[in-house]
This record gives structure tokens, sequence and C-alpha cells, in this order.
């Protein structure tokens, strides 16, 4: 099926190979706002909020609208979900959603 110097690649951003991510929490999307509001053009707020996290991960399901959050440890998921609703506020603030 594949040649030998060649392997099957992932599934996209949020495939992750390394330490588990026991940690999680799922959250809501606020009332008129997209998952690609969260995701962020080619998934910049995510990977922000990763960063400065971190570590942390965030999914977001659009047909369940809900964002799963997943960390390493408890501090990291806390400061993610933090993170992420500070996020939301603001987007409120400004008129989006």
């Amino acid at each position: 099926m594949y040649g030998t110097n060649s392997r099957p690649r992932g599934r996209g951003y949020g495939h992750f190979h390394g330490p588990s991510r026991d940690f999680r929490r799922e959250l809501n999307l606020p009332e008129g706002m997209s998952p690609g509001d969260v995701i962020g053009k080619q998934g910049r707020n995510v990977k922000l909020l990763g960063q400065l996290s971190g570590g942390a991960r965030v999914n977001v399901d659009g047909d369940t609208r809900v964002a799963l959050v997943s960390a390493r440890s408890q501090e990291v998921l806390n400061r993610a979900v933090e993170l992420l609703q500070k996020q939301w506020d603001a987007a409120k603030r400004v008129g989006k959603p």
C-alpha cells in the first residue's frame, strides 16, 4: 500500500503523539460564536492559546459547538480554560458575537 519510504500522514491540526493528555474539559461555545472564531485563521488562536497556557490543546466540534480543552496537568488546563473564556469575553465586548 505504501512505498518503502512513505508513511501515512496525520489527520491535521490536533493530531497528537506524545505524553498523555489526561486532563480534559468541555466548554460550550457562546451563542453566536462560530467554531472558526475560536480556532482563528489557520488555527492561530488555538496555537497561541497552547503556547500561552503551557501546552494545552483545543479541538472544536462544529456540529455540537463544543470546545474540548486537553492538557498534561490540571494547572495547564485551568490556564487554557481561563484564556479561552477571556477570548470569548473580549469578543462579546467588541460585538462578536
